[in-house]
């Protein structure tokens, strides 16, 4: 695949993943999704970083994505006005974890392409909860119990969304963009 192609699938990975999980932020929860103090503006964070996170790692750019995932934590602490630094790093590296295990071990093993958006859904609420009951323990409040709650919707959701645009994606690469996946990314007999 010639560098122009290699660049503009990798965008659509990135530009739908994120749109989609944004969209589906927009439709449950409103605009409350667009204000940085709200908890669903991670619908924008986390979908631009797991967005580009599987992108990069799908295309086999593993140097490309830690320079970009350290250059979006950056942007998204500054913006977040640096603030809960632990919490954003514990975050932010269970959001790339998930994305490179879908990324890498997943979704091209998956045959059943509806079931994608549920599986990286599963896998990011499971991810969240794990990273919300360390952080409970790092720093207990009478509040904190109740969190695991919330993220673990939050997290499917994100993930979903992302999924869903992925998908969209592949569509959009096999169309326009790509004869035939690299051998690199064949799923193997593993």
């Amino acid at each position: 695949m010639n560098s122009k192609k290699l660049f503009l699938s990798i965008f659509s990975f990135i530009l739908f993943g994120t749109a989609c999980s944004i969209l589906i932020g927009l439709l449950i929860f409103g605009t409350d999704i667009f204000n940085v103090r709200s908890p669903f503006f991670q619908f924008i964070t986390f979908g631009m970083i797991g967005s580009v996170s599987f992108a990069l790692f799908r295309f086999r750019r593993f140097r490309d994505s830690a320079y970009m995932n350290l250059l979006l934590f950056f942007l998204f602490y500054l913006a977040w006005g640096r603030h809960h630094v632990l919490t954003l790093v514990f975050y932010f590296s269970a959001m790339i974890f998930s994305a490179y295990v879908y990324a890498i071990w997943l979704y091209a093993r998956v045959v059943f392409k509806l079931a994608r958006p549920f599986i990286l859904g599963v896998l990011l609420s499971s991810v969240f909860l794990v990273v919300t009951i360390i952080l409970m323990l790092i720093y207990y409040s009478g509040r904190i119990p109740f969190f695991p709650f919330k993220n673990i919707p939050l997290g499917f959701l994100m993930g979903f969304g992302m999924a869903v645009g992925f998908e969209i994606a592949e569509w959009v690469n096999g169309k326009f963009f790509m004869e035939e996946p690299e051998e690199s990314l064949r799923p193997t007999n593993e």
